[in-house]
Formats: C-alpha cells, structure tokens, sequence
C-alpha cells in the first residue's frame, strides 16, 4: 500500500509539473508578445519623437523668417543720424524673437552699441548718444522714439569686448568690403530644407571656414564703403573678427564635420 501511495504522489507530481510548465509556456509566449509589443511602442515613440522635434525645428524656423521680415518691414534707412544709424547697425546682431529679451534689445553705453544673438555680435563706438539712453536697454526693432523706449535693467550680458579678445587670431589682413565675398568665396551651402539658411565657406590661408550666409551679408552691410580689418579664424571652429571706422563685429562659424576632419589630416 505504501508504494502505491508513492506511485499516485509521484504521479500527482507530474501532473502538477506538466501544469506548471504549460503556465510557464504561455507566460513566456505572452512576454514574448509583450516585448514585441514594447519594441513597435519604442519604435513608434522614437518616430513621434523624431517628428515632434522636425516641427519644432520648422516651427522655430519660420518664426525666424516672420521675425526677418519684420526686420526687413521696418525703415532701416541710414539717414546719417549717427545715433539712429549706429542703433540700426547694431539691431541687425539682435535675436529677433520674444522670448530672449537680453538678446533681442541693443545694449547703449556712454560711448557704444552692444548687441549679440548668441551666435554673432557687434560693437558700434558713437559720439552722439543722447543723454537719456545712456547706460539703457532699447529693443531692436525700434526707429524713431528711442528715449520712450529705452529701458534701465540689470540685465547680465555677454562680455562681447572679452569674446572678441579672446578670439583674435594672430593671422591678420586688411581687406575692402567689396572684395571681401570676391576674394575669400569658396562655396555656397544649400539646406535641403528651404526653412534653413544658406551656409557660405570662406577660404583664406589654406584654412575654410564655414559661416550662415546671411550673417556674412549683414555683417558687410554695417562696413558698406570701408577697408575691413580681418582676423582670420584660428581653426574651422573659430570665430571671424573684423574691425574698422569704430566698430568690430564677430561671427561663429558653422561647424561642418568635413572641414574639422580636413584639419585633422593636415
């Protein structure tokens, strides 16, 4: 009797192993199912993700376009008022959005224009700033009411005369205006995308160096009829400085994996 107790515990045994095996079984298959499930999820959250940041990019875009067209709406005729022509040179370095408002306003001191987007700026010496906007804020895009406009804020800004120090290059040349595009052009960049910007690559020295186009352009309109100064970039990842009649301007370049992989190798 003992051993066929054994035999039906044993037995009972297999059943309940067999039982537990086939539950195994199906949860593996359902975890199986799962992770497959979370893959197509992860999939379609990097896809999402993906697009969510193409419409950001367009979004911030065209805000940029909306906000140049504004610049370009306004009365941006020099007049040879030399405190409303300085300003109006110093506008064109300013972010041009809402949201950054110490980049978007042109900082007066008592003898100069400051004003910097983060990715260029410039330094306009002036005589004649008025007494009342000294030591102010004025934003971009104002042309005429300039002392109702201005603001007094405590503002911290870029230390755009140590930026411009610090970014000097020892390779040094005069150049006139008109000649900068002619004699320094070695490329055009277009974007696939009709949003973004052109980039031009500058060639001087055996060095390129890429810049936004259109900060090139502006930049030459601020030195219209003048010998230009030029402190040749250091590297690709260097900034362009120029300098002449009172004022320095400083680009950053765009950096472009092909032209830093050609230092490299050189």
């Amino acid at each position: 009797m003992y051993k066929e107790e054994i035999k039906l515990e044993i037995k009972k045994l297999r059943q309940e192993l067999e039982d537990n095996e086939a539950e195994y079984e199906d949860i593996q298959d359902e975890i199986e199912s799962l992770a497959y499930q979370i893959d197509c999820l992860e999939s379609d959250k990097y896809r999402l993700e993906n697009i969510g940041y193409d419409i950001e990019n367009k979004i911030e875009e065209l805000e940029k376009q909306l906000a140049s067209k504004r610049f370009d709406e306004l009365d941006n005729e020099l007049t040879r008022d030399k405190f409303r022509d300085s300003f109006i040179k110093a506008s064109y370095f300013c972010a041009i959005d809402e949201e950054r408002e110490t980049l978007n306003h042109v900082k007066i001191e008592e003898e100069r224009l400051i004003a910097t987007d983060g990715c260029r700026g410039i330094i306009v010496k002036c005589d004649e700033i008025p007494e009342g906007l000294k030591n102010t804020f004025v934003k971009w895009d104002i042309r005429q009411d300039f002392n109702e406009n201005a603001k007094l804020k405590g503002w911290q800004t870029i230390n755009l005369d140590e930026v411009i120090k610090n970014g000097k290059s020892n390779t040094v040349f005069k150049i006139e205006v008109d000649e900068f595009i002619e004699s320094l052009y070695f490329q055009t960049i277009k974007s696939s995308s009709p949003l973004l910007d052109e980039a031009v690559i500058l060639k001087a020295y055996g060095r390129k160096v890429a810049f936004n186009k259109r900060y090139v352009d502006e930049m030459l309109k601020v030195f219209e009829g003048k010998y230009l100064k030029v402190y040749w970039p250091k590297s690709s990842l260097n900034p362009l400085i120029v300098e002449n009649g009172g004022q320095q301007v400083i680009l950053l370049p765009i950096r472009i994996p092909e032209l830093v992989e050609g230092e490299k190798d050189d």
